[in-house]
């Protein structure tokens, strides 16, 4: 949330910091909750994964190569341009020129509402007397990540985040102890926690709250739904 004063207007007051301030938790656990909820199986060249190369000058920058893949899906990236390029995809380039060349990863969610993986690379040695050229892959997220975006959405602690996932996975409550190395009891009060905030009662609850209930409808419904359950509209003409 970005809050603006019109030219000219005087400074924000303390009133209104405190105020913001003491709004943004519950703001920012809705945004997750929203969020969390638009992963759509796609069968078209949206599944990616895209591939593209960079051409980094400056401060330019232009895409030089990239598969069609990768052309839809940057396409399908909702921020405005910069030289035709996403304003995400440049900040993904100012942060790993400031890191030294590490490489740099980040989700995206594209207009449709699915959660893209973007990962950005050095591709080559920087010529000292040329352009650097830097790798980008951009691929649906992962299983795995979308169920510790869900996770952090229901306020679960990293312990139970940990007990929910080998739960979730088919372990027992004695097989999560020894992987986590912790006691029988200790598990099932971690459990009864995890249980309590995503107002379920079972382990196959937990795996229908975590998994099914957030994806299936939505691969049912055949068209792409918005972050708040509603089918989004059709993209503006280009």
């Amino acid at each position: 949330m970005v809050l603006f004063r019109e030219t000219g207007a005087p400074d924000f007051t303390e009133a209104e910091i405190e105020l913001v301030a003491a709004v943004a938790p519950d703001i920012a656990t809705a945004v997750r909750r929203t969020l969390l909820v638009t992963e759509i199986a796609h069968r078209d060249v949206e599944q990616g994964p895209g591939m593209a190369v960079l051409r980094v000058d400056g401060l330019r920058i232009d895409v030089e190569l990239a598969s069609r893949a990768a052309r839809v899906l940057l396409d399908q990236m909702p921020d405005s341009r910069i030289d035709g390029v996403p304003v995400g995809v440049v900040m993904l380039v100012s942060r790993l020129v400031a890191s030294g060349g590490r490489r740099q990863s980040a989700r995206v969610r594209l207009r449709t509402g699915r959660w893209m993986s973007v990962q950005l690379d050095v591709l080559e040695p920087a010529d000292a007397a040329g352009p650097e050229r830097l790798s980008l892959v951009i691929e649906p997220v992962a299983p795995y990540e979308l169920a510790a975006v869900i996770a952090e959405a229901y306020g679960l602690t990293p312990r139970e985040r940990e007990v929910a996932r080998l739960v979730v996975a088919g372990n027992s409550n004695p097989q999560v102890a020894v992987a986590l190395s912790i006691s029988l009891t200790t598990v099932q009060d971690h459990l009864k926690k995890v249980f309590a905030k995503l107002g379920v009662v079972s382990r196959h609850e937990l795996t229908a709250r975590m998994f099914f209930d957030q994806y299936l409808p939505r691969q049912l419904s055949g068209v792409p739904v918005g972050g708040d359950g509603w089918y989004l509209p059709a993209a503006p003409p280009r």
